[in-house]
């Protein structure tokens, strides 16, 4: 039984990976990477956008504009987090957070403070 696996082995063909082939292998890992990377960097701007959006809602809290605004910031991690699948490196409650403003952006308005 042994030589049997033996010469299944021997018939299967691996092969060979050319230099070129390789080369054009770490080339598209490289670009992957790189365009990973300015993702990242796009929506840990969207991020810090989204924090001073939060801060300046929480200081004037009555401010619709200021709401809005937080809502669109918020919208706009929300789609960043999904288009790169990232959603799974953030806290949960951030998470909803975002889902929930970006349902608000959709709307087109926010409802009066009561």
């Amino acid at each position: 039984m042994g030589s049997s696996l033996q010469a299944e082995e021997n018939r299967l063909e691996i092969p060979a990976v050319s230099q070129t082939d390789a080369l054009d292998a770490i080339n598209e890992l490289v670009h992957a990477t790189e365009a990973a990377l300015v993702r990242q960097k796009e929506l840990r701007q969207l991020i810090g956008e989204y924090k001073l959006a939060e801060k300046a809602s929480i200081d004037k809290p009555n401010d619709a504009t200021l709401l809005f605004a937080l809502a669109k910031a918020g919208k706009a991690v929300h789609l960043a987090l999904e288009q790169s699948y990232l959603q799974d490196y953030f806290q949960p409650d951030f998470i909803q957070e975002v889902e929930k403003l970006c349902k608000i952006a959709e709307k087109k308005s926010i409802p009066p403070v009561q």
